[in-house]
């Protein structure tokens, strides 16, 4: 399925399959609801009506495709008065024919968006000329709105939800900075005696983030491949260019998505104990199975305090972010749902030596809160609580280090694990 068909409307896709109805099928005369589902309609004339639903768009669209249709409502010959109500993943919309007949008054179809303050009326020459208005429509208006709105009331939102496009950039620019500076803002004079003035070379980093979250009563699972390439200066190893290219895989009741995206991350030191941090991220998720495309483009600034103290370091990170979606023009659709958000995200982590089977290694504790401000998301703040344990890492004398960690996370009508091994050499 391509990008203009993925950002289809289901009432749009119903329209499509009504034209292809039949009347070789038996009718459902039961009462009919909205059923469970991300998406479900239901469709009705005077004489019957029918129920659908699915955990995907695209699901749904199988279920009313020409095959599908015709074991809906077999007695609609495209003439009938005709309404649906389609709850699309927390959006509901209504459409309907309120008139019998093929043109004139029978032609007018009216789409209802109430949560979007939408109520428009199409009339054509005939009820096919009515569908193609109703395309031209949805083309230049709704699909960024529909997903605007699912940021702020669906749970599983691709974009924005938990485990989303918006929340792994932040968390991303963040823990990229943050995880990496506590045995990293060494004074000078132990970069040198360590390595002798030099850096112990560039870092190629590669692993494993898997996570499973309940978020308003549904399950999400992400699997994610945090890539990355560190350039660390010879002169100070403490100033180090980072690029980081994750890509993620996220599954949410049944319905999938995929993330990927290009970040830049400068560190460089302002005190012995103090490590500043500018960022960019571009970005993007594409998701048949939810009907949502989306590019996003993240800028932050992060700064990382160490105090070391005899027995524990003891590291404050604090970040400031701006996020915002990018426009999508692809096939004749529009597609920005126009989200912009700033982001505040700030941590504690504790840090101690420890010697396991004879080998160096460190265990870290961290609570970190992250709060979004702007667009409204279902999920506005979360609270993290983290332990990991690693080799050293020291930036000026390691070639190579590994670390793996467990993460709680908690939020609004959320919370999940999240577990991360990770191997720079």
């Amino acid at each position: 399925m391509n990008l203009s068909h993925r950002l289809l409307p289901a009432a749009f896709a119903l329209t499509l399959g009504l034209a292809l109805l039949g009347s070789n099928a038996q009718a459902q005369t039961s009462v009919c609801g909205l059923q469970n589902g991300n998406y479900s309609l239901v469709l009705s004339t005077p004489a019957a009506c029918a129920s659908v639903s699915n955990s995907t768009v695209q699901g749904l669209v199988n279920e009313i495709s020409t095959s599908g249709v015709q074991g809906l409502i077999g007695s609609y010959n495209g003439t009938q008065v005709l309404s649906a109500t389609v709850n699309y993943d927390t959006t509901l919309m209504s459409f309907g024919y309120r008139n019998a007949g093929y043109t004139g008054t029978g032609a007018q179809l009216n789409l209802s968006i109430p949560a979007l303050g939408i109520n428009q009326t199409f009339n054509g020459a005939n009820r096919d000329v009515t569908r193609q208005e109703l395309v031209n429509y949805l083309k230049q208006n709704l699909a960024g709105a529909i997903m605007k709105y699912q940021a702020g009331h669906s749970p599983i939102s691709p974009i924005a939800g938990v485990g989303g496009l918006l929340q792994n950039a932040v968390a991303g620019d963040f823990n990229g900075t943050f995880n990496d500076t506590v045995e990293q803002t060494a004074p000078g004079d132990l970069v040198n005696q360590d390595s002798g003035g030099k850096s112990g070379g560039d870092l190629i980093g590669v692993g494993l983030s898997a996570s499973s979250f309940i978020t308003g009563g549904q399950r999400v699972n992400e699997t994610t491949l945090p890539f990355s390439y560190t350039i660390r200066n010879d002169i100070d190893p403490r100033r180090q260019l980072v690029f980081a290219l994750p890509v993620t895989y996220v599954e949410a009741n049944q319905a999938k998505s995929y993330q990927g995206g290009l970040g830049a991350m400068y560190r460089f030191p302002v005190s012995d104990n103090w490590t500043v941090a500018p960022g960019l991220r571009v970005s993007g998720v594409a998701s048949p199975d939810l009907a949502s495309d989306a590019g996003m483009y993240a800028l932050s600034l992060m700064s990382v305090y160490v105090w070391n103290l005899a027995h524990v370091d003891i590291a404050m990170g604090n970040m400031i972010g701006y996020d915002r979606t990018l426009n999508l023009h692809v096939g004749g659709y529009r597609s920005n749902p126009d989200i912009a958000n700033e982001v505040l995200r700030n941590g504690l982590m504790l840090s101690q030596k420890v010697v396991l089977g004879g080998r160096r290694m460190s265990l870290e504790t961290s609570l970190i809160d992250t709060r979004y401000f702007g667009t409204k998301l279902y999920v506005e703040d979360t609270q993290e609580l983290g332990v990991s344990l690693g080799t050293n890492r020291s930036a000026s004398s390691a070639r190579s280090y590994l670390r793996g960690g467990i993460t709680l996370l908690h939020g609004k009508d959320t919370k999940g694990i999240n577990g991360i091994i990770g191997y720079w050499f």
